[in-house]
């Protein structure tokens, strides 16, 4: 499954239509935490849809099309789907920044990571991530 950030997945309309990162990501906080997002209210009812798993990568585009058609929140219906999947696609700075890893639930520990990103040199790699062992491609 596929996770991004919550500002380019948003469904809310009025959300979605802030100028900034920063006003999406604090109106969608508090939406939720006043349970006044129908989107993120729909998540639960919405987690045995099978057509979420179609096809079995999905990509950000396709669960925003799929939230909004299915009226649930695409942001936090990937953080509940990724729980259950085998792979994750996920922007590099998740892996690297050791909060975002947190708050994904992220355990390179327990976790086989690849980090394909051409414009990444190994030095920012290891700098960000030590516990990473960075191979090149041979």
């Amino acid at each position: 499954f596929v996770l991004g950030a919550r500002d380019l997945m948003c469904g809310h309309e009025d959300v979605a239509r802030l100028p900034s990162s920063s006003a999406k990501i604090s109106a969608c906080h508090s939406k939720v935490h006043t349970h006044t997002c129908k989107f993120y209210n729909n998540v639960g009812k919405r987690m045995d849809d099978p057509t979420l798993h179609e096809p079995p990568v999905v990509d950000i585009e396709d669960i925003v099309k799929k939230g909004r058609a299915g009226k649930f929140c695409p942001f936090y219906m990937s953080r509940e789907l990724v729980k259950q999947a085998e792979i994750v696609f996920m922007p590099y700075n998740y892996l690297l920044d050791p909060k975002l890893r947190s708050s994904h639930g992220i355990d390179l520990n327990v976790s086989t990571t690849n980090i394909t990103t051409t414009h990444l040199n190994s030095d920012y790699i290891t700098t960000a991530c030590p516990l990473c062992d960075y191979r090149t491609p041979s």
